[in-house]
């Protein structure tokens, strides 16, 4: 009867259990900077850092892809605020699935660039103390979820800084977008949490929170800076600043107009524009 129950009480926990198996069958990457040339499935086991202040710390030169690190960190932050590198960067290429990554300090955290490429699956990665720009995305079918992109900003002389920036079309659902400040708090330096370029891209289920422009910038918590016969649907999301701040809380864009319904804004100068109303937003 005590061995029945003590299997009882493992099952029980086994269903309450979240844990993510680690990715071992991979390719490791143990040193940086790393360049990944064939298609398959890269990873990490532990941390790493590196002191490069140009080029990439994971550059990826191939289609088809998997990169997963397993939660530990690709570290920039040796190079200080004056880095121009970028932490994982691919050019041209598709089908790229970014996961699980901690990617730390560098000018751009997370860079995909490129035209006539797609596919990309990007989910559940940490991205924190971008100098310039926490992500930077193009592609048609984007997938970006579950992403935590916080504190960027520092880097001297920029006209903008935004944490998400995403062009082509696809999803961006679940994302925490936290903390923007420019180096010159005095100076003319806006703060962007999610840029949507071209689209039409479907934006539900964000938090975006702590944009803080210098004095003669401006705040956009989302914002479809190119809406071109491609409105957007944004619907769902939270835009949070802490006091008044100049600005807009949602811009769904020009021409658009883009679809915004249900999102809540709080201490915008405008809660929302370019929006055909679905109805429910709520500014404070």
């Amino acid at each position: 009867m005590l061995r029945i129950l003590r299997l009882m009480l493992l099952l029980v926990a086994g269903v309450g259990s979240t844990a993510r198996a680690e990715t071992t069958l991979c390719n490791e990457i143990t040193s940086l900077p790393a360049t990944i040339s064939t298609q398959g499935v890269y990873c990490l086991k532990h941390d790493l850092n590196t002191s490069i202040s140009s080029g990439a710390a994971i550059g990826i030169n191939s289609n088809n892809v998997t990169l997963d690190c397993n939660d530990f960190k690709v570290g920039g932050l040796a190079a200080g605020v004056t880095t121009n590198a970028i932490g994982i960067l691919a050019n041209g290429r598709s089908n790229l699935t970014i996961r699980h990554c901690g990617v730390r300090g560098f000018d751009v955290g997370i860079m995909l660039i490129g035209s006539n490429v797609g596919g990309h699956l990007i989910e559940d990665n940490r991205v924190d103390l971008s100098t310039d720009t926490g992500m930077s995305l193009e592609g048609d079918d984007l997938v970006v979820r579950r992403n935590r992109i916080l504190q960027t900003g520092g880097r001297a002389a920029e006209v903008s800084h935004s944490s998400l920036y995403v062009h082509g079309n696809g999803q961006v659902t679940d994302n925490l977008l936290s903390g923007i400040t420019p180096a010159d708090t005095g100076g003319n330096c806006s703060a962007y949490g999610i840029v949507l370029d071209q689209g039409p891209f479907q934006v539900e289920h964000n938090l975006v929170t702590g944009l803080t422009p210098a004095v003669s910038g401006e705040a956009r918590g989302i914002w479809g800076s190119s809406a071109v016969n491609y409105p957007n649907n944004i619907r769902n999301n939270t835009v949070i600043s802490a006091s008044p701040v100049a600005g807009y809380g949602i811009d769904g864009g020009t021409p658009g107009p883009s679809t915004c319904g249900e999102n809540t804004v709080t201490h915008f100068a405008t809660d929302t524009a370019n929006c055909t109303d679905a109805g429910g937003n709520v500014n404070n």
